[in-house]
């Protein structure tokens, strides 16, 4: 499942675009007061939501042979978030990754994440903007995780990644890309005081399936168009 739209809200434009533009180093355009921001595969829309919420989740897929290259270049740029001393974080068990976490655009916490089982590479090359793959996950705040997981399996074939299913927390998807369902109010990891709120967001999946006509899922306040 590859996510190629997010359409989401921030409370600030400039401090969007400083970032995008100038930490991530990648391309955007600021057209009809919101920002396009292309992150590899996936275009990013952003839109002023002053007094929010807003998105609070994003994952960047890079390539599994550069995960210690991302990490020199992303500590050149920003804090890495962490948790009781660790700011590297193996994957759940099934998911073959590795992440690291920082905070991006109106306190959203954003995550490189390397999947070894992707046949990315970068080889020797330098780290940058360029192994920015895509967009690999999207954070969806939900009052029902179960009844989000029952929703979009029952609606678009979409089923729980490696397992993942509980009463808290879901991953739906596959290796390419993944809605990630969180309780309302729940933390993001590494966090502990930053928690998924319902924010107004569409996204939009290619499933793989030629002929299979799209499907519209409401989930919270997010629309999964897949």
């Amino acid at each position: 499942m590859l996510i190629t739209e997010v359409a989401t809200t921030v409370t600030d434009l400039d401090e969007a675009e400083g970032f995008w533009r100038h930490v991530l180093r990648l391309p955007v355009d600021r057209v009809d007061g919101a920002l396009h921001v292309s992150v590899g595969t996936t275009s990013l829309t952003l839109e002023l939501r002053p007094d929010g919420p807003v998105a609070d989740h994003l994952a960047l897929a890079i390539p599994a042979d550069a995960f210690d290259a991302a990490r020199r270049w992303l500590t050149e740029r920003c804090d890495l978030l962490d948790r009781d001393g660790q700011d590297e974080f193996d994957g759940p068990p099934g998911w073959d990754s590795r992440s690291l976490y920082f905070v991006g655009p109106s306190g959203a916490v954003l995550e490189l994440i390397a999947r070894r089982r992707l046949p990315d590479r970068a080889g020797s090359a330098p780290f940058g903007p360029e192994y920015l793959l895509g967009i690999s996950e999207v954070g969806i705040a939900v009052p029902d995780v179960p009844a989000a997981v029952r929703t979009l399996a029952e609606t678009a074939g979409l089923t729980p990644f490696a397992g993942t299913e509980g009463p808290d927390f879901a991953a739906v998807g596959d290796d390419h890309g993944l809605l990630i369902l969180a309780e309302e109010g729940r933390p993001w990891l590494p966090t502990r005081d930053r928690r998924a709120v319902a924010a107004p967001s569409t996204i939009r999946v290619d499933r793989d399936e030629p002929g299979v006509s799209a499907v519209t899922v409401r989930l919270g306040a997010a629309t999964v168009v897949a």
